[in-house]
């Protein structure tokens, strides 16, 4: 078997259906599809088992509820393909050919790829979209996981990734129980477990942006869990100090790093005092990035300091989702 696709479900009975046929709609049909229940309240159960109930590829597990970390590993555990890729319940694939393209790509590069990065779509409640590739000048790319990082390929997130089942089985990699932005410390262990990547420029991950799902203020828990993956993927380089992937491991926090400086901007100026000490003890990691936006906090942070850069990230994020959201139809 060629893929194991992992859904973690839970009370997602509007748009679980439409995951689901995005799937076996592929014109590529040697595959897995495990849905985990993770304890619904609604018909998503139900809804898992009358697929499973049809289609032989499917396989449905219900389990109380443990969060979004318990399940993927469940359905991570229960996998049998020779890569995994994970779909959020309510997102989908957008391109039938998805599947099958994929195929061909891993066939035939020159190495059996540890990793194949693609790009996705925002969808919008209106069905408009926005596409975002992932960010290298050839559509189609075979590369080591550190120019893949040096060209800011390697993104935040499970999904967007295809990847070889061994490489998660053999070092354990697993994503952390409890806590909120778990694909923090979990992309650095793929990361660095990994060597031959592939850039894919497709756009076939379809994000959807549900009304309400996202907010711009986060919890306290969620900072807390976001500083204590920084400090994981910190204390996984020290391990892997002097090791191939070190120098990746590296670019990937100083992305993590500016993004924790982005959330916290967009916080109360109460919470910016409360963060304001962790976030400057891990201000080095900007000054050498290999990106301008992370030097650019950086310098200002030494410029003109940490308050002015929280209010400059916040006037820039408002014009950002204010005025740069335009989507394709």
């Amino acid at each position: 078997m060629f893929f194991s696709i992992v859904v973690p479900v839970y009370n997602v009975e509007r748009y679980i259906e439409e995951c689901i046929n995005s799937i076996i709609e592929q014109d590529f049909d040697d595959y897995e599809l495990i849905l985990v229940d993770d304890g619904s309240t609604d018909r998503s159960g139900i809804i898992c088992d009358n697929y499973s109930f049809n289609y032989p590829q499917i396989r449905c597990l219900h389990q109380s509820n443990g969060g979004l970390s318990d399940a993927r590993n469940k359905g991570t555990e229960l996998a049998c393909g020779k890569y995994v890729i994970y779909v959020d319940s309510d997102d989908m694939i957008v391109d039938r050919h998805f599947l099958g393209n994929a195929v061909k790509i891993i066939s035939r590069s020159k190495h059996s790829p540890d990793l194949v990065l693609f790009g996705f779509r925002k969808i919008y409640d209106d069905n408009s979209y926005r596409e975002y590739r992932v960010p290298f000048k050839a559509f189609l790319k075979e590369a080591t996981v550190n120019s893949l990082c040096k060209n800011d390929c390697y993104q935040l997130s499970a999904w967007g990734k295809i990847i070889k089942r061994r490489i998660l089985e053999e070092n354990r990699i697993k994503f952390r129980l409890g806590v909120l932005s778990e694909d923090i410390d979990w992309c650095a262990k793929v990361l660095i477990y990994c060597n031959c990547g592939i850039v894919w420029n497709c756009t076939a991950y379809g994000y959807r942006q549900r009304m309400g799902s996202i907010s711009k203020r986060v919890s306290v828990k969620h900072l807390d869990d976001i500083e204590n993956g920084i400090n994981i993927c910190i204390d996984l380089e020290e391990e892997c100090d002097g090791t191939y992937n070190a120098e990746a491991l590296r670019i990937y926090i100083s992305k993590i790093v500016s993004m924790y400086y982005i959330v916290v901007s967009r916080q109360k100026k109460s919470e910016w005092r409360s963060r304001r000490q962790y976030a400057i003890s891990r201000l080095d990691y900007l000054k050498n990035s290999k990106r301008l936006r992370e030097r650019l906090i950086y310098i200002a942070v030494r410029t003109i300091g940490f308050y002015g850069v929280m209010n400059l990230l916040g006037v820039y994020d408002k014009r950002k989702h204010n005025y740069g959201n335009g989507a394709n139809n």
